[in-house]
């Protein structure tokens, strides 16, 4: 007991000083694809394409998260898709590479760009999320991870959208509430998320890199609120049916 209690302390005291030392960070991350969850789909035409695509430009496209203390952004890093391989311009869509994302844990406010029927918008929402903290654990590199599930909240249930499941592994030796694709909130960076068929994992991090850390929030796109989005949302869906 009295080693339990030594190794515990020497743990929080580690995770103290990285969070004392480090103030801003970038970490890279890759996707991939989990082909077990494709079973309620049907159309197998259609999932063949989509494991097609995305298989063939897992290795060619990265997403980048910069962060300080109190902000992050997140987004693709930019790349040329050549003419001729039109399925990485598919893989990118389903990836969600054309969207930015901006959170602020001081205001607790998300800010989400996204192109969507023609227009640009900047969804804004509150990064307060119902996480179910559990105790199974992994490492992901050289970091110490503890999984989390995402507490199902469907806002819009008039408009029949089914949402994926959502998990992440977060790292507490590093304190930070950030992680791709706008979710955080969390006791620790998340070094892995899990949105329906496909994760999102750390393939790099740098802790203070040597270059300026600029977090820039998403532009030029008509600002609105989730709940008016997922109102428009429920107005698409209503004219389909």
């Amino acid at each position: 007991m009295k080693n339990l209690k030594i190794l515990i302390l020497l743990f929080l005291v580690n995770v103290n000083l990285l969070a004392q030392n480090t103030t801003t960070g970038k970490v890279t991350y890759k996707y991939n694809l989990n082909e077990q969850s494709f079973g309620e789909i049907k159309n197998q035409e259609i999932v063949e394409k989509f494991k097609s695509s995305l298989n063939r430009s897992r290795d060619k496209i990265n997403y980048l998260l910069t962060f300080n203390e109190k902000e992050s952004s997140y987004k693709i890093i930019k790349f040329l898709i050549p003419d001729n391989e039109k399925f990485m311009e598919y893989a990118t869509l389903i990836t969600g590479g054309t969207e930015e994302y901006y959170t602020n844990i001081v205001t607790k406010k998300r800010l989400k760009k996204i192109d969507f029927i023609g227009d640009k918008f900047i969804i804004s929402s509150s990064i307060d999320k119902k996480w179910e903290l559990t105790q199974e654990s992994k490492k992901i590199g050289k970091y110490f991870c503890y999984k989390a599930k995402l507490k199902k909240s469907n806002n819009v249930k008039e408009a029949k959208i089914k949402l994926p499941e959502i998990e992440a592994w977060y790292c507490p030796k590093i304190p930070f509430r950030f992680g791709p694709k706008g979710y955080g909130d969390l006791p620790g960076l998340i070094l892995e998320l899990t949105v329906g068929p496909i994760s999102y994992k750390a393939t790099k991090i740098e802790l203070n890199p040597k270059e300026e850390i600029d977090i820039i929030k998403p532009r030029n796109g008509k600002l609105i609120s989730e709940k008016e989005f997922d109102n428009l949302l429920t107005r698409i869906n209503k004219r389909k049916s």
